[in-house]
């Protein structure tokens, strides 16, 4: 059984516990010394601090803010107010860019002789168009 991540809103309070093997414990940022409440939705403050956390948690090592910032806009940001579950499966897939797909012999020939007769700023839409064949956008953001 892996861990999964809850979140509720209590009156004015949030909380977030870990469900995992071990029983039910409080997630808290043991590789952050400063203390910040954690939030979701619209808190965006809030929403780093907890992204920081999960993300630590679930890799355990410790996020940068960056990664935790991208974390909070794309996924943290995004949770009901009311509260949330998450795994840390999820959270580890997302922080995980899938394998890079490789261009086949002909492909690679084909863009680059495009870019090679492309003009100025069309070369770099031939550049881009390359790229978005060979990886996700949400692998390049990482």
């Amino acid at each position: 059984m892996g861990r999964t991540y809850v979140g509720r809103h209590h009156g004015g309070s949030d909380t977030v516990d870990i469900y995992g093997p071990e029983g039910v414990k409080p997630l808290d940022d043991r590789w952050n010394d400063s203390v910040r409440d954690f939030g979701w939705g619209k808190d965006f403050t809030g929403s780093v601090a907890l992204a920081r956390a999960l993300l630590s948690d679930a890799f355990g090592v410790a996020a940068t803010e960056t990664l935790a910032a991208n974390f909070a806009a794309d996924v943290v940001s995004r949770f009901p107010p009311e509260g949330f579950a998450v795994g840390a499966e999820e959270i580890r897939d997302w922080g995980t860019p899938p394998a890079a797909r490789t261009l086949t012999g002909d492909e690679l020939v084909e863009h680059l002789g495009g870019i090679a007769l492309a003009d100025g700023d069309d070369a770099a839409e031939f550049l881009n168009r390359i790229i978005e064949r060979c990886w996700d956008d949400h692998s390049l953001r990482h």
